[in-house]
């Protein structure tokens, strides 16, 4: 059952990222919509692992829902997408969506627990 629910969430997930981030980034120059879903997914997913066991079916939702929602490898594509023109921007995107990522799952997991 854990596995059912681990690919419903993600599927859900991914759809929710994909119309979050073509939402916000129609009126950006910049990948927020991918920093967007990402930093709520490390606070959320921080939360999560802090409430609930990684063997419960409302982790197993919750993970492939957040696994789905969150995306490493468009966050990078964008980030490669920044460099010829806008160096400093994809510096910035870089390090400080990691600086905030970490805080913010660290800070989830410690609301969660």
């Amino acid at each position: 059952m854990n596995a059912v629910a681990l690919v419903i969430g993600g599927a859900v997930g991914a759809v929710v990222r994909f119309v979050v981030t073509r939402t916000v980034q129609q009126t950006a120059g910049f990948p927020v919509g991918t920093a967007l879903v990402n930093v709520v997914g490390a606070f959320t997913l921080g939360w999560v692992a802090a409430r609930y066991d990684a063997d419960s079916l409302a982790f197993a939702w919750q993970a492939g829902f957040l696994g789905g929602l969150t995306t490493f490898s468009t966050w990078m594509v964008e980030t490669i997408a920044l460099l010829p023109s806008r160096a400093v921007a994809a510096v910035v995107n870089t390090a400080g969506l990691l600086v905030a990522g970490i805080a913010l799952a660290a800070l989830g997991f410690w609301m969660g627990g």
